[in-house]
């Protein structure tokens, strides 16, 4: 975590999140279609020291970011303000969010963390269908292994649930 501090040496409450990776990292699309919820979690988790701790009523994130060691790149939830002072030139993610819609997002994140949460607790292991990607412009790596495969769950879907015949 990077922590700014004012002339005087003061916290100011503004502060980005790292998470440091071998090799391939996450990006803006990764959290805003719920498949990624580590650097919102981080976020949370230091948003409520930094109340608890230093008194700060609303701490300020300005960017979440995953760094791969390897491929020495640097992306996630950056926000548009706060660009130009991670980034040199034209350098880094073109996806950026502005202050006001980091928030959104980070509630929304939190509200889908939280309904998957409730669902594990209840036992509800489901898979949902259709495939979440299907009628996307975005490919889909895992088609291969897809775990939303219509032909594999269509006798699970006729039998009720059971695979035993």
């Amino acid at each position: 975590m990077d922590f700014e501090i004012d002339k005087e040496g003061t916290f100011t409450g503004r502060f980005v999140i790292y998470d440091y990776k071998k090799s391939g990292i996450k990006k803006l699309r990764d959290c805003a279609e719920g498949s990624d919820y580590q650097l919102p979690v981080y976020y949370k988790a230091v948003s409520k020291l930094v109340r608890e701790q230093y008194g700060i009523d609303k701490p300020e994130c300005l960017a979440l970011i995953y760094a791969s060691v390897e491929k020495l790149e640097r992306n996630g939830i950056i926000r548009s303000d706060a660009k130009s002072s991670l980034f040199r030139g034209n350098r880094g993610p073109r996806d950026l969010v502005t202050a006001g819609n980091f928030e959104v997002l980070m509630e929304w994140v939190e509200s889908k963390g939280t309904e998957l949460i409730e669902r594990i607790r209840k036992g509800d292991f489901t898979v949902p269908y259709p495939c979440p990607v299907e009628n996307t412009s975005f490919g889909c790596s895992y088609k291969s292994v897809c775990r939303y495969d219509r032909y594999r769950i269509l006798p699970k879907m006729v039998t009720g649930g059971r695979t035993d015949g």
